[in-house]
């Protein structure tokens, strides 16, 4: 049980390799009653998908089983277990200690003048975070953080911080669904094949803003940008497409060749999954796709507004560029060659034995349900 609930939460999925969803959500459930956790596992979507929002997320879980294994709250387990031995002298995961220095903060632009504001929120409620987003640090202490998975869990200071088995295991991939905007994954990494190498990476970030952060093992490098506001995912992908063909020697390309063809009008229909509801519609030959999330109370309508800046999303065009995948109408193969690029395509999955039609995108699949 302990093997599987690391692996568990330790990729963010609930479908460890050799189970089947509906087995995970059993023994999920079992292992939070004992854990005295309280949100209810519901019955999973079947398989064939990487995750479903109903299910409690794996970073939650994962940041109550570390303070239940050490006994400490979990902003204190990962100041003495990772940002101390690695010698990540600046990062916190407490906001109050980020306040007392220079922090970045994330923005939106306003609805009607188009002028930047600061976000009104600066992280993730912590109650509600866990290990996924309440940690905050410097450019300096992620590449230190970098190079101790380049040298097989040693630190720069020399200190070991992880097992050499567990770090190489960690770049093992577990799954992989086969198509571009979901590449394999290994226990934390997404495992993004680009020009030419593998590039363990994970995106990050905070209310209105994003970061990107990957490995490139081959050549002994690490990678790590924020920015801020609208754009900030282009941004991301521009930097490190540009250092990764700087030190590898070799063009960043789209994941998949540029052959478009008429949208498919069995697509149109509505998509959803626990709060999010997607409606699509056949626009000659594209996809118009809007988005809204249905709001639990006042205190979540004000929680989604601080981190995305709306409860509606804006309409977006989808225009084919491959047989069963879109991308967002005018976007250059440039912009889809990037990591945020290649999780903004979006794939038509049709319906298959135990799983139903629906869009996938962002490492997001949402049902058909009409």
């Amino acid at each position: 049980m302990a093997d599987l609930l690391i692996r568990l939460v330790a990729f963010e999925t609930e479908n460890p390799p050799g189970r089947d969803l509906a087995e995970c959500a059993e023994l999920l459930r079992a292992e939070m009653d004992r854990l005295g956790l309280g949100p209810e596992v519901l019955k999973p979507e079947p398989a064939g998908t990487l995750e479903d929002p109903r299910i409690v997320p794996g970073f939650v879980l994962a940041a109550r089983a570390i303070e239940e294994l050490t006994g400490l709250s979990f902003e204190r387990a990962i100041q003495r277990e990772l940002f101390e031995p690695c010698g990540m002298h600046d990062s916190t995961a407490h906001q109050t200690q980020a306040f007392l220095r220079r922090t970045a903060v994330g923005a939106f632009a306003d609805a009607e003048s188009g002028e930047l504001r600061a976000s009104p929120y600066f992280t993730l409620p912590e109650s509600g975070a866990g290990a996924g987003a309440t940690p905050i640090v410097t450019a300096d202490d992620m590449l230190t953080f970098g190079q101790m998975h380049l040298a097989g869990g040693v630190a720069p200071n020399k200190n070991r911080v992880l097992s050499e088995v567990l770090t190489a295991t960690m770049q093992e991939p577990t799954y992989d669904l086969g198509i571009p905007q979901a590449p394999p994954m290994g226990l934390g990494w997404w495992m993004f094949p680009i020009a030419g190498t593998t590039a363990p990476w994970h995106g990050g970030g905070s209310p209105g803003a994003t970061s990107s952060f990957c490995i490139l093992p081959e050549y002994d490098a690490a990678i790590v940008s924020f920015a801020s506001g609208p754009g900030g995912t282009v941004l991301n992908d521009l930097l490190h497409s540009a250092v990764i063909e700087d030190i590898s020697g070799r063009k960043v390309r789209p994941p998949l060749e540029i052959d478009p063809r008429s949208a498919d009008p069995s697509f149109a229909g509505e998509y959803a999954s626990f709060q999010k509801r997607m409606v699509v519609d056949k626009d000659g030959d594209a996809l118009r796709v809007a988005t809204r999330f249905e709001l639990y109370d006042d205190e979540h309508r004000e929680m989604l507004l601080g981190y995305t800046g709306s409860a509606d999303l804006p309409p977006v065009t989808y225009t084919s560029v491959a047989p069963g995948q879109y991308a967002p109408e005018g976007a250059t193969p440039e912009l889809l060659s990037g990591f945020y690029g290649r999780l903004g395509l979006l794939a038509t999955l049709p319906a298959a034995p135990g799983r139903r039609a629906g869009p996938h995108s962002g490492f997001r699949y949402i049902p058909k349900v009409g």
